[in-house]
């Protein structure tokens, strides 16, 4: 287990150990993150090198689901373990982070950027009629948010 880096794709070195379950990378800049679900390690060479880093200023207890990385913006993401969800955001390489106001309640399983929207795909999928909204079960959903409906709350 661990972050390997590797020449040519057939001897890999060891660059930062741990049970990492997700990763973000910005192939302009060689930022790099990568999440084991309870802390954030950061890359600044393309992966090479990692150091521990801020899960953000808004992350109290640092429970990363998912990261991501919205590759048109220049933009990181993180998404919460806890329910509610809450979409964490960063456009300074994960140096500080702001909450994304997102309106849904329903699990969110990745994030990203097409077409001038956010798309989210949810674990969940729900129905609205005139009379009631409800989730069906072991469904799952894309959602596409513009833009410019988004805000973006910036922790204190």
């Amino acid at each position: 287990n661990g972050l390997y880096y590797s020449m040519n794709a057939i001897h890999w070195i060891l660059a930062h150990s741990g049970n990492f379950i997700d990763i973000a990378a910005d192939n302009r800049t060689g930022v790099s993150l990568a999440s084991d679900g309870i802390s954030i390690a950061k890359s600044t060479d393309g992966g090479w090198s990692w150091r521990e880093s801020n899960c953000g200023n808004c992350v109290a207890d640092c429970s990363i689901r998912y990261l991501g990385f919205i590759n048109e913006l220049g933009t990181f993401y993180q998404i919460s373990n806890s329910f509610p969800q809450r979409i964490y955001w960063s456009d300074d390489f994960g140096l500080t982070w702001g909450v994304l106001s997102f309106p849904f309640r329903v699990p969110i399983r990745s994030l990203a950027y097409g077409a001038g929207s956010i798309i989210a795909t949810t674990e969940g999928y729900t129905t609205n009629t005139k009379r009631e909204s409800k989730v069906i079960p072991n469904s799952q959903g894309i959602i596409s948010i513009p833009l410019e409906t988004i805000s973006i709350i910036p922790c204190a």
